[in-house]
């Protein structure tokens, strides 16, 4: 999808200013995607969101679309990043996905990072990837807009805080956090070996966690 930049952001319906929850994730690999990265893909739990999920069924059809993307902070303490996308075609549709790093999310926000791409998903809690690869998705552009500094900041506390929790002193914890951070960001750039048919062509291949 074309990228746009986000203005002022004017909610359609109150319903829009509920973040979405990410109830399932994967990654999907493609040639012409990321640079060959694995590309994230989030479920999100639409069940009071029937206008994504009808936007993501029509997306389908048309050949591109523009949204506009930021990253926020909306006050829901400190391991809680945003994003935030408005789509402009084919329909008005706002959407806010939050990453939460206390539920593995940093492998996912790595992943957007590195193949500047995400993939979202309608569904329920409990849905897979496995379980419907084929159904609708929407893959989005998601330009360096400059969050790499501040995410740096964000990721290593979180790490840290999590190893003290866990008993060790701050040098160890320190230590610990920046292992972490280079282990995410090894898998975030993986790009996996592509299945090719007899005349050479990529072939997807998904990745569900």
């Amino acid at each position: 999808m074309r990228k746009v930049r986000p203005r002022v952001l004017r909610l359609n319906h109150p319903r829009e200013g509920t973040s979405l929850t990410i109830v399932g994730d994967g990654s999907i690999g493609t040639a012409e995607v990321g640079e060959g990265r694995m590309v994230p893909l989030v479920i999100l739990d639409t069940t009071y969101r029937p206008d994504l999920e009808e936007f993501i069924r029509l997306h389908q059809f048309v050949s591109a679309g523009d949204v506009a993307v930021s990253w926020n902070k909306f006050g829901r303490g400190p391991d809680v990043i945003s994003l935030v996308l408005r789509f402009t075609k084919p329909a008005d549709v706002i959407a806010i996905i939050d990453f939460d790093l206390r539920k593995d999310h940093a492998i996912l926000v790595e992943q957007v990072l590195a193949s500047r791409g995400l993939y979202i998903q309608a569904g329920r809690p409990g849905d897979r990837l496995k379980h419907d690869p084929n159904r609708p998705k929407v893959i989005l552009e998601v330009p360096d807009l400059g969050f790499g500094p501040a995410w740096e900041k964000m990721l290593r506390g979180h790490a840290v805080r999590k190893y003290r929790n866990m008993g060790l002193d701050r040098t160890a914890a320190r230590a610990a956090a920046t292992e972490f951070m280079t282990s995410i960001r090894t898998i975030a750039q993986i790009r996996p070996p592509f299945m090719r048919s007899e005349q050479g062509d990529d072939k997807d291949r998904l990745a569900p966690t």
